[in-house]
């Protein structure tokens, strides 16, 4: 996992959801979106793309990969594609606040973006749930 540096991060602007108990940072290029499919407060919009967040019961976690962020327990699926030719890439949380996960879905909306993953995990990178 590419852990952004301190400079790198620290002119973004920060996205917090109080519902869900958590906060993201992401950069200047994304903008707070509410033209989503996200079931949970709001999305993160580029040109090229979407972060969406959404609630899930109990997600099949078979095909994941254990990860930690920030002393967080999360679960990275494998890349996949998507019907507009892009990516997609996901990571799901069990959030400690409410029944359920918590998952972090980033889309490509076309092809040609699949370098965009690595500014994913960057975004990723700053996630936290909050008390």
């Amino acid at each position: 996992l590419s852990i952004p540096t301190l400079n790198e991060t620290a002119n973004w602007k920060t996205y917090t959801n109080n519902d869900w108990s958590f906060l993201i940072k992401y950069p200047a290029n994304y903008s707070i979106s509410n033209n989503r499919g996200t079931n949970i407060g709001k999305s993160l919009e580029t040109s090229y793309g979407y972060v969406d967040f959404r609630s899930l019961d109990n997600p099949p976690l078979a095909d994941t990969k254990e990860i930690n962020i920030n002393s967080q327990k999360g679960y990275e699926r494998p890349l996949g594609g998507n019907r507009d030719g892009g990516i997609e890439f996901e990571v799901l949380f069990k959030n400690p606040n409410k029944n359920g996960y918590l998952d972090i879905l980033f889309t490509t909306n076309q092809k040609g973006y699949e370098n965009k993953v690595e500014e994913f995990r960057k975004i990723l990178a700053t996630f936290r749930f909050v008390p």
